[in-house]
């Protein structure tokens, strides 16, 4: 089998953990076709700085930035090449470390495995972090059906991780971090409505703005990895 590496470096925090989202065995991943992350903007929408996803497979993005635009819906997406590439299988699981820009737009953020590239379009099969303007929920889709978590309010220019996880066919969970403390900000579970596994579906981020406006900064993206979860996350 194949495996699609990020980079080879490895992280090492004070206390001697080794932390490593760069860096997935994914070769039992169910997939089909390329798996590159794949970055553009949407509708007017800019991205900035950091590593350049379309440089190779599960590129980790180091410090981009995603703006509005002026136009509704601006924005840009972080995702795999293909929308269908990706079927749920137990474990299958997606870490993101990001920070709100600001949270006084409609912003729509998505992180996680659904089927779509722009914020326009409904998602018809996945599971998903969303955050409007503030308010975080998880979220699943099964054939254009939909279940929504309870939500937590974020904080804007506070640095987050957070991992979404398909456990089983009748659940999937996602927890959120303050990175700095360690505190746990949304801890939900979704056991309706989750994709079966004859669908399929792309992983990745997207965020924009709903309304038309002057350009604003929607979220800072600082690591995105996804894959079987290793180890290191059991206790995340």
């Amino acid at each position: 089998d194949t495996l699609y590496p990020t980079q080879n470096a490895v992280k090492t925090y004070v206390d001697g953990k080794t932390f490593n989202p760069q860096f997935w065995l994914v070769d039992k991943l169910p997939k089909v076709g390329s798996i590159n992350f794949i970055t553009a903007a949407i509708s007017g929408g800019t991205f900035f700085g950091g590593s350049n996803p379309n440089a190779g497979s599960f590129k980790t993005m180091l410090g981009i930035g995603i703006t509005s635009g002026t136009s509704a819906n601006g924005g840009a997406r972080i995702k795999t090449e293909s929308q269908t590439t990706l079927r749920p299988i137990t474990g299958l699981s997606f870490y993101c470390a990001f920070n709100l820009t600001q949270t006084t737009r409609n912003n729509v953020v998505k992180i996680g495995f659904f089927n779509t590239t722009e914020n326009v379009t409904a998602v018809t099969d996945g599971f998903w972090l969303q955050i409007n303007t503030a308010s975080a929920t998880l979220n699943t889709a099964n054939g254009s059906v939909t279940t929504q978590s309870s939500s937590s309010t974020l904080v804007a220019s506070t640095n987050y991780e957070c991992l979404v996880e398909y456990v089983s066919s009748t659940e999937v969970k996602c927890k959120i971090k303050e990175i700095l403390t360690g505190t746990v900000v949304f801890n939900q579970t979704v056991t309706t409505n989750i994709p079966t596994t004859a669908k399929s579906f792309g992983a990745g981020l997207i965020a924009t703005i709903t309304t038309a406006g002057v350009t604003s900064g929607v979220v800072s993206v600082q690591e995105m990895s996804f894959g079987i979860k290793p180890n290191y996350l059991n206790d995340f």
